[in-house]
Parts: C-alpha cells; structure tokens; sequence
C-alpha cells in the first residue's frame, strides 16, 4: 500500500488535502540471479551444470586439501537464506539455499559439494614409552630400532597422524617373547592408502653356551664331564647298536643342537654336541665312541617250519638246548637259528631229513668276533605205530581166505603126509618185529592148530594174526600139481 498526498491550495490561503491510496501488487520472483562458490584458498568452485536460475539442482568436486567453502546466492527480488561459510567433510556434502519472494513463495536451491577423500597416511611421530628409537623419527623412515632388557614382554607405543582422518594399527607390541621381536604399526589414509612402519625390538641377550651335563644311554665317558672340556672319549662293547646323548645345557635360554639317538658302527664313531648362547655364540663339544666288535654267541631263538612248539632246556646236565617233538608222518622239518645279535651268523640249520625216534642237529652261532658256540636241537620223530603185515605165507598151503593186512584169521588146509608148517611174515613198516607163538610141528590129522604171529609195531603197539591149520585125513587120490608155470617173472620158491 502506498499512500499519496494532493493538497489543493485556494487564492485566499486555504486548503484541502486529498489522500490518493495506491496498492502495488507484490512480486511472486523466487529465482537466484547467480550462485557462486569458492573455496578456502580463495578459488572458484565450478558448479555442474553452469548456473542458470531454472536449474535448482547443482554438484562441484574439490580436493582432500579443502576444509571450507563459501556459498553466495543472488536474489532477482525478495530474500536469500543459507548463503555462508560452511566446513567440509569427506565425500558429499549438501547445502540448501532457499529464494523466499515478496509474495512469500519460496525456492530451493541445492548445491552438492564432494570433497575427496585423504590419501595422507604419514606419521609425524612414533613414541615408545621409556625407550628411545634408533635413528630418530622421520616420516621418510620406515624401520627403526630399540633394545629392552630381557624381562619385558609389552611396550606402549603412541602414534601421532599428521591428519585427523589417518587410522592406524599396531601389531606385535603385547608379546615381546623372543630374543628378536617386530611390531609393525601400519598408517590408513582416509582412501585406504596406505604405509608400513617397523620396530625392531631385541632383548638383551645371554652370552651363556656351557653344557651343565651330558647323560648317556649306555656306557661312560673316559673323561669326567667338565663343562670347560670339549673333547671327550669312550668305548661300547660291539653288541651296543645305538647310543642315545642328551646334553643339558647351563642356561636356560641357550639352544642345543645334536642331542638324539646314533646308530653306531664298529670302530670309530664322532658325535657333535653344539650349544648355541642367545647371544648366537656357539661351543662344539665332541664325543669319540670306539665300538668294539660283537662278540654275541647267544641264540635268541630256534623257529622251525612246521611251527612246532620248541621248548628251550634249562638243564645244563642234558645233551641238548632246545627240543622239539614232531608226529611219525613228519620226514622232513627246517630249522632256524635266529641270534641274538645281528652281527653274528648261525650255520647248521636248513632242511632236515628225520628218522624215527631222535634227531640230533647242530646250530653253530658265530659271533663278529669270530668266537662261537655250538646249540644241540633234539627233534624227536614219534615211532610208528604200524602193527600190519604186508605179506603172510603158509609154504605147506594157502591161506582162506586170501591175505589182506587187515584181516586177522586164516585156515590153512595141509595134506597128510605134512605134518610141519613154516610161515613166513614181512611187517610194513621195516623197524616193526614179528614173533611166532605156537607150536608149528607135529600136526595132527582133523585138529585144529592155531599159531598166532604177533607184530610189534615201533611204538609198542601189537597185532597178532592167527593162522589154524588142519593136517587133512590120507587119501589116495594124488591133489598135487604136476607143474606150475606162469607166462611172466619166476615163481619164489621154485615149483615143487
């Protein structure tokens, strides 16, 4: 509303006013003119798209090293808000600027500004509480030094980035365990960046390599154990294959090197025992070992093809060491010597052909010395017990019915005029024997005459075969044969 004046003023000095009353519409204008930004060191910020006052929406970039911009927007007409200076962070950041017209109407205005992230990951400091690094920090070194006694297990290490958004870690400085320890601090630029510090941490160290002991499995030294002596020299009898050594060391935080189990061979054997200080001094202390020769004449075993079970003879007043008892069908058996030690030899085993009853053989064990000694072994084959003939015969006549070893009673029929038997008889085994009881003369016409022939077989065992002979009544009707011939071999005895 603007008010407007007209006063009229007559000849005689009078007046009258007249109020003119004019109303000006307000302006609904809520477009920017133009929007400028520009940094903290004083450059213009180009804006994306270029400005022009349809446009409300705009994007600038600017680099890590801008912390601030200042935005300013002119109004064609009315009133601007948000116009300023404004800090910046990493990535986006959005600013409204907001046109508000005569008429009230309002505009918004928004500017996107993207900082880029830091890439600056130095250090301007690495502390480690009560230590002092070695060479001095700088930002161009990356590994450093420092030396601690040897009780310490942790450092506290304080880190200073040269900016704000720099992270870092540290690694390795809790467990200080080792003579020779690394903490590793790595610096992380905002872009993730980044750079790699070393700490080289070592312990005062011990300068201790003396033995306090050397414990041997078998035998002594030659020498008293002095741990100012290094050389040292012993003899193993030759049935000792292997020596274990164990060095002990003074000091607990020394290293010993060579402690183990050797297999030793005859004559010289040189052992080395290093013991290494944790200051990496060394001391060599040495060991000669003369092995002997073996001279082990004992039998460990005696093994035999058939698994029989050996039985080993703790009677010194026997004729034998080891026994050994097989059935009579068993011919054949091999015998092993297995020795004591391996060094020595056992000869006189291998296959053995075996009679009934007892089989004497000799293991001869050699020792690598050359010394021996002789083990009997009694193998005892089982006599046979075979009591079967495999022929019987009546020479006077033939039996009924015919032989077989397993049939036990024959008849045999004589003529008149023979008034005498003869038998005869062959076992089947060759070392079983035969007897003949009864009385094989003066027969009698029509009477039976049993005469038993009775084997004995190796073991003892018996059969006995009885043959009855009838000496017939006279006739005068000639039964004998005037010839017998046969169209292969020779009739034993000759045909009477």
């Amino acid at each position: 509303m603007n008010d407007i004046k007209i006063i009229v003023t007559a000849p005689n000095g009078n007046s009258k006013t007249y109020m003119l009353h004019v109303f000006k519409e307000q302006s609904t204008n809520t477009f920017l003119s133009d929007l400028n930004i520009i940094d903290n060191e004083n450059n213009n910020v180009e804006l994306t798209p270029t400005f022009q006052k349809l446009l409300t929406e705009y994007s600038a970039s600017v680099n890590e090293n801008v912390t601030n911009v200042t935005i300013t927007g002119i109004a064609e007409e009315g009133t601007v808000i948000g116009n300023g200076t404004f800090d910046l962070t990493s990535g986006n950041n959005r600013f409204e600027i907001t046109v508000i017209s005569e008429s009230g109407e309002t505009q918004i205005y928004v500017v996107n500004i993207n900082k880029a992230k830091s890439s600056n990951s130095n250090l301007i400091n690495i502390e480690v509480d009560g230590y002092t690094l070695t060479p001095e920090f700088s930002s161009e070194i990356k590994t450093y030094n420092v030396k601690i006694p040897k009780e310490i297990t942790s450092l506290n290490i304080t880190v200073t980035p040269e900016v704000s958004t720099t992270t870092y870690t540290i690694k390795g400085d809790k467990s200080l365990t080792n003579t020779y320890n690394s903490i590793i601090i790595t610096s992380v630029a905002e872009d993730k960046s980044y750079q790699i510090y070393e700490i080289k941490v070592e312990k005062e160290t011990d300068s201790n390599n003396y033995l306090k002991e050397l414990i041997l499995s078998d035998g002594v030294l030659n020498e008293p154990f002095n741990k100012e002596t290094l050389n040292y020299t012993m003899t193993l009898p030759g049935n000792i294959d292997n020596i274990t050594i164990n060095g002990i060391p003074e000091s607990n935080y020394s290293t010993v090197q060579g402690n183990g189990t050797y297999a030793l061979i005859n004559g010289t054997n040189v052992i080395t025992i290093s013991v290494t200080s944790e200051d990496r001094a060394e001391r060599v202390y040495t060991i000669t070992i003369n092995k002997e020769l073996d001279d082990d004449i004992t039998l460990k075993s005696v093994e035999n093809s058939l698994n029989s079970t050996v039985i080993k003879n703790e009677d010194e007043t026997k004729p034998y060491d080891y026994l050994i008892n097989v059935q009579y069908e068993i011919n054949k058996i091999d015998i092993i010597g297995i020795p004591n030690s391996k060094s020595s030899t056992v000869t006189g085993g291998g296959t053995i052909n075996l009679q009934p009853g007892e089989n004497i053989v000799t293991l001869r064990v050699t020792s690598e010395a050359g010394t021996f000694k002789d083990y009997n072994v009694k193998i005892i084959r089982d006599l046979s017990n075979n009591d079967d003939l495999k022929f019987l015969y009546v020479l006077e006549g033939g039996l009924n019915p015919t032989f077989n070893e397993t049939i036990i009673y024959y008849e045999v029929k004589v003529p008149n005029e023979v008034t005498e038997v003869h038998i005869e008889a062959i076992p089947e085994d060759e070392d079983a024997t035969y007897v003949i009881n009864g009385d094989t003369t003066n027969l009698v016409v029509n009477e039976k005459r049993n005469i038993e022939v009775v084997v004995t077989a190796p073991n003892g065992d018996t059969k006995t075969y009885t043959v009855s002979v009838i000496r017939q009544e006279s006739t005068t009707e000639n039964l004998s044969l005037l010839t017998l011939e046969t169209n292969r071999g020779e009739l034993t005895p000759t045909f009477n």
